[in-house]
């Protein structure tokens, strides 16, 4: 008979104790964990079948350096080049910082390395340094760099990722000046990026629109508001609009150009819009369609009034000459029809065009995904904060009317 007191045989402890950066012992073997290169945020685990020693512990770290891509750099020389720059501050990074902190800069290093590969540090421009900022912001680069467009504060800790491994080439007398540091993030497109929807802006309800399409009924610019209105557009938008973009016998209008102003006050014309999910095609219908072909023709008019200065082009907002737009007037040519017109709401913007669209769907009961398809917004949030203005005086009504009722207290 066995003894009540014998002690039951302890289990083995199944979590891997750390070592160093990547490398984990369990029970006497080596184990490495390393960043998923096609999943990020997600690490994965390698049996290396070593037994824990020292010396298998550096093979374990090659091994682990191996699957994550990173050659072995020992030091640096004129020709090295980015990836190799890379490289190395990626090994020195390892000893530095914790397994979950490396993965943020070893993804960061990725995207310079898909970038840039082999090419010398020592030959870099600044417009080369330039080009890859601008491209991770707008989305623009090869899928092996970015997939989707990066949030600023992304391109910002990539930025300062790189300057750190870049410094290494500075120091190294590779380099004359650190340009990964120098080198800023583009002020206009910041900008543009970070136009959220200022939800402050006032808005037309339906009478104050009505009011507003009715004053400026002869106005230059009346049909250029009524389509801005219409489709939700933001001001890059409709003077991006190109009648190559426009398809009447499909019914579609296609935004995927924009005309904006420039940091330094240029106008910029760019295949692209603001996010992807900008880009978009919508619906013409008759009233549209009139609008367009009574444009159409009207330019087909100026074009003989003006036969020898006439300025050709494919967008569907000019003067009658046909010369192009500046952004910022329209900007004032609206601030004039308000300002003139105290009856209309005096806060209100250009911008508040687009605000008073995406208000009209709203009150006529559209869901809110389609409105975020049809507005261009980047995230449905943007759109949810809409109905919680919009709808948000009229709940709170509601909701003390319904507590109010039958109550006798």
């Amino acid at each position: 008979m066995e003894s009540k007191n014998k002690k039951r045989p302890q289990k083995k402890n199944k979590n891997p104790k750390r070592i160093k950066t990547g490398i984990y012992v369990r029970g006497d073997w080596l184990y490495i964990r390393y960043p998923d290169p096609n999943k990020p945020g997600r690490t994965l685990e390698d049996a290396t079948g070593l037994t824990y020693t020292k010396q298998n512990v550096l093979i374990a770290e090659e091994m682990r350096f191996r699957r994550i891509g990173v050659d072995k750099v020992d030091s640096l020389n004129t020709n090295s080049s980015v990836s190799e720059v890379a490289d190395l501050y990626l090994r020195k990074k390892q000893r530095d910082v914790l397994g979950s902190t490396f993965n943020g800069y070893y993804y960061r290093m990725r995207r310079v390395k898909a970038y840039f590969g082999d090419t010398p540090i020592r030959k870099l421009k600044e417009s080369d340094i330039e080009n890859f900022y601008d491209g991770l912001l707008l989305g623009s680069l090869k899928r092996e760099v970015a997939k989707k467009p990066l949030d600023e504060d992304t391109v910002k800790d990539t930025k300062r990722t790189f300057g750190s491994a870049f410094q290494m080439a500075v120091d190294a007398g590779i380099a004359s000046k650190n340009l990964a540091r120098i080198v800023k993030l583009n002020k206009e497109i910041l900008a543009d990026l970070s136009e959220d929807e200022d939800l402050d802006d006032d808005f037309f309800d339906e009478k104050d629109t009505e009011r507003f399409f009715r004053i400026c009924k002869n106005h230059p610019q009346y049909r250029l508001f009524y389509l801005t209105f219409f489709y939700c557009l933001r001001r890059s938008e409709v003077l991006g609009l190109r009648w190559k973009n426009i398809d009447f016998e499909k019914g579609l209008i296609t935004i995927n150009h924009t005309v904006t102003k420039g940091f330094k006050g240029e106008t910029k014309r760019r295949n692209h819009t603001k996010t992807p999910t900008s880009n978009r095609k919508l619906g013409l219908v008759d009233c549209t369609i009139a609008i367009l072909r009574e444009i159409k023709e009207e330019q087909s008019i100026n074009r003989l009034r003006y036969p020898d200065s006439y300025y050709e082009s494919d967008y569907v907002f000019t003067k009658q000459d046909g010369s192009l737009y500046q952004p910022d007037s329209l900007t004032q040519a609206f601030h004039r029809i308000i300002r003139d017109n105290p009856d209309l709401p005096q806060g209100i913007t250009f911008h508040g065009l687009r605000a008073s669209g995406i208000t009209r769907l709203i009150l006529k009961g559209a869901n809110p995904k389609s409105v975020q398809v049809w507005a261009g917004h980047k995230d449905i949030e943007t759109t949810l904060k809409y109905y919680t203005k919009v709808k948000g005086s009229d709940n709170a009504e509601t909701m003390a009317n319904q507590m109010a009722e039958g109550l006798n207290i």
